[in-house]
């Protein structure tokens, strides 16, 4: 029984880890497509606009993505962390 709860608090910290990270990551791809968008608004980058504004959007649109993913990811992680439920237990 211990070592069960050792287990589970593993896997509990494991997730959360690799749900920082992930948001991290997440973070920091919407920042660029922000940093982006406002350069451009400021006249500080007047090269080829609209292919900032879809690098901008691909960014945003894809740190979005990633941010969907870690939390969907981290609840199914903090799931298996808490064990077998009654369901699959009976069977």
């Amino acid at each position: 029984m211990d070592q069960n709860v050792r287990d589970a608090k593993q896997l509990r910290s494991r997730a959360a880890n690799r749900a920082a990270l992930r948001g991290a990551i997440a973070a920091y791809l919407i920042y660029l497509g922000v940093s982006l968008i406002v350069d451009l608004v400021r006249g500080k980058s007047t090269d080829r606009p609209y292919l900032i504004w879809a690098a901008a959007i691909v960014f945003v649109l894809g740190g979005l993505g990633f941010a969907w993913y870690t939390w969907t990811r981290w609840k199914i992680d903090a799931r298996e962390a808490e064990g077998p439920s009654e369901t699959e237990e009976e069977k």
